[in-house]
């Protein structure tokens, strides 16, 4: 059984997921990149469904015979911004149905409601799972968003801050003329202190607004810690921050970077660029395998303190000094 694959405006497409059912047997193949997909299956009839990030998912039925069969498919893209339950394509994809991904036409982010990984549990629910650009698969482990922390973190283990907890993972919006999805919990390490994370996608938008608001009761200020922490898991991963170029220090050895602009980022052979784009001073820690932001600030009972920054997910690595 063989095929193609194309967006029915663009042309060929490259990196769609084709898995093929028939009985208990599954067959996952991904297009190349001119859309050619193969799989030798024995005769019978099959399900196929193909899944592409950009693009509305396909399923069709097919019987195979002696004799090869071709099934070519025009893939319509994503019109608007929604909120599904659809699985990320990639080997390294996490996310489950029970779990809620933001998709428009050039992005599908996955945000975990039910799924924990083992590196996060038991605090993986309002977190970042997988996410890929159109075109492309997902390479990422996870993205820590938010975490919190007393004192600074350091060492090897800096990025395992486990302490923000979701007790409600919900679709606020769910498109077309925007996708919005909230995580609402507290940090536990701090009495009083509610933390609320908003996700927002907009129709054709290359990037995922993130907004995380810190509400404390009480009567005295708390100064913490609190950043996030990107682990891209795909071949080649390595961590790129502004002023500061590629990084591939391995794990056990950690250095702080002082950004020269307002973002980090990680990206592997694939050259599919995770950005983290932040509104204020940060600073960058880590090593070619993850990196992290850091910032203090002193949150005031009865006024809020909002992080706002915004998750670019591209192809385009030239922006962030990659060729």
């Amino acid at each position: 059984m063989r095929g193609r694959r194309a967006d029915g405006s663009t042309g060929p497409l490259a990196n769609a997921e084709v898995l093929v059912i028939g009985g208990t047997t599954r067959l996952t193949t991904t297009t190349a990149a001119d859309g050619e997909w193969l799989a030798f299956v024995p005769p019978g009839e099959w399900q196929v469904e193909v899944n592409a990030v950009g693009h509305d998912p396909v399923t069709r039925t097919v019987t195979v015979a002696a004799d090869p069969v071709r099934l070519d498919l025009a893939l319509t893209a994503v019109a608007g911004a929604r909120v599904s339950h659809r699985r990320v394509p990639g080997a390294r994809s996490e996310a489950k149905a029970t779990d809620l991904v933001l998709e428009n036409d050039r992005l599908a982010l996955a945000v975990a409601v039910t799924t924990q990984d083992g590196q996060l549990n038991p605090v993986t629910p309002g977190k970042v799972l997988d996410g890929a650009t159109v075109g492309q698969l997902d390479q990422l482990d996870w993205i820590n968003l938010p975490w919190i922390s007393t004192t600074l973190p350091a060492g090897p283990e800096a990025w395992q801050i486990r302490t923000v907890r979701a007790d409600r993972v919900d679709a606020v919006e769910s498109g077309p003329e925007r996708a919005v999805v909230e995580a609402t919990g507290v940090c536990t390490t701090v009495p009083g202190l509610a933390v609320t994370t908003r996700y927002t996608l907009e129709p054709g938008a290359d990037h995922v607004q993130l907004d995380t608001t810190l509400a404390l009761t009480g009567d005295a200020p708390v100064t913490l810690w609190l950043g996030d922490a990107l682990d891209h898991d795909g071949a080649g991963q390595r961590s790129v921050v502004a002023g500061h170029g590629v990084i591939t220090t391995p794990y056990a050895e950690q250095h702080s970077y002082v950004p020269a602009g307002d973002w980090m980022a990680m990206t592997g052979t694939d050259r599919q660029v995770y950005a983290v784009h932040y509104e204020g001073d940060f600073e960058a820690y880590g090593n070619g395998n993850w990196i992290q932001s850091r910032q203090q600030v002193t949150v005031t009972p009865g006024s809020p303190t909002v992080l706002r920054r915004r998750l670019v997910i591209t192809g385009d690595g030239r922006p962030y000094g990659l060729a």
